[in-house]
C-alpha cells in the first residue's frame, strides 16, 4: 500500500487518451445542461 499514492514526485506518468478526455468532456457539458454548475470557493 505504500506505493499507493506518491504525493511528492512531479514527473508525469502518463496522459489521458483524447477519446477518455472526450467522454469526460461529455459528461460535463450534460451535468451542465442538468443543472447549474458552481465552482468551489477555497480559502
Amino acid at each position: 500500500m505504500d506505493e499507493a499514492y506518491d504525493l511528492v514526485t512531479t514527473k508525469p506518468i502518463g496522459s489521458f487518451s483524447p477519446a477518455f478526455v472526450g467522454k469526460i468532456a461529455g459528461l460535463i457539458k450534460e451535468a451542465a445542461e442538468q443543472r447549474r454548475l458552481r465552482g468551489v470557493v477555497r480559502k
